[in-house]
């Protein structure tokens, strides 16, 4: 038996229902914007906590400039939220279900 037909995902609510045409152009942007690997990196680093560009930048080796413009185009996508602090911005994920978007993309990833 494979190892797909062993591990049904349980059917609810919404998933039972199939994607509107809108609803599929937003997922593919989502899954556009997670799929450089700077960004995801960038997703990873505030998985756990938020953090402030400058941690980001220095956790992943990067400049702040060019964390900033990745951060920018994840708050379009809703994946990730600011919260200024003066003249500082730190970031978190936008909720649950990006931590759970990178835990089964990471689980699958490694065989899982």
């Amino acid at each position: 038996m494979s190892t797909l037909a062993r591990r049904r995902l349980p059917r609810k609510g919404a998933a039972e229902i199939p994607p509107t045409a809108d609803e599929l152009a937003s997922m593919a942007g989502i899954f556009a914007g997670l799929s450089d690997p700077t960004r995801l990196g960038i997703v990873a680093a505030i998985r756990h906590r938020e953090r402030s560009v400058g941690e980001i930048a220095e956790q992943l080796e990067l400049s702040e400039p060019s964390v900033s413009q990745h951060l920018r185009w994840l708050r379009s996508l809703r994946v990730v939220r600011l919260r200024p602090e003066g003249r500082r911005h730190y970031y978190q994920l936008d909720d649950e279900h990006v931590a759970a978007l990178l835990d089964l993309c990471l689980e699958h990833t490694r065989g899982g």
